[in-house]
């Protein structure tokens, strides 16, 4: 009897060892292997063009998460230029934001309506009109897409 309940006990010692050991290598195997939250990479395009003026037309684009921020720049070889941030989201196929620039030594805010397509970023351009110290296009749904700027390197 003696021998039975000492196997039993080697038997019972054994496999708790083993699954201890076990138990930790899972553990260690869980936490090596669960990857940590993926970050979201933001995408970051830049768009421009040269008109025959000399003027020229440049924007970055920065999307995360639906949420986009950038630079537009309008700099004219012939009158006062407009340079500045915006921040706005992604709706659908278009962007919505609200670019801050400075014109004439006065600060301004524009809601600006744009789309990227392959590698044109294009603009809505129309007439325009203040709403709560902005300046929103005054007739959205009929205001054609117009001001295409091609895409260039970012590096530049």
């Amino acid at each position: 009897m003696k021998n039975w309940t000492l196997f039993l006990f080697c038997i019972l010692a054994l496999h708790a060892c083993t699954s201890s050991a076990d138990d930790q290598e899972s553990a260690s195997k869980t936490s090596t292997e669960t990857p940590a939250e993926t970050p979201v990479i933001a995408s970051k395009q830049c768009f421009a063009d040269s008109l025959q003026d000399g003027s020229v037309v440049s924007v970055t684009v920065e999307e995360s998460d639906g949420k986009v921020k950038g630079t537009l720049s309008y700099l004219f070889a012939q009158k006062d230029s407009g340079s500045g941030e915006y921040q706005g989201v992604r709706e659908g196929d278009h962007y919505r934001v609200v670019w801050s620039y400075t014109i004439e030594g006065s600060a301004q805010k524009e809601e600006v309506v744009f789309k990227i397509e392959g590698d044109q970023w294009i603009r809505k351009n129309g007439e325009l009109l203040e709403k709560d110290g902005i300046l929103i296009l005054k007739d959205e749904a009929n205001t054609p897409y117009d001001e295409l700027l091609r895409k260039v390197s970012c590096e530049l």
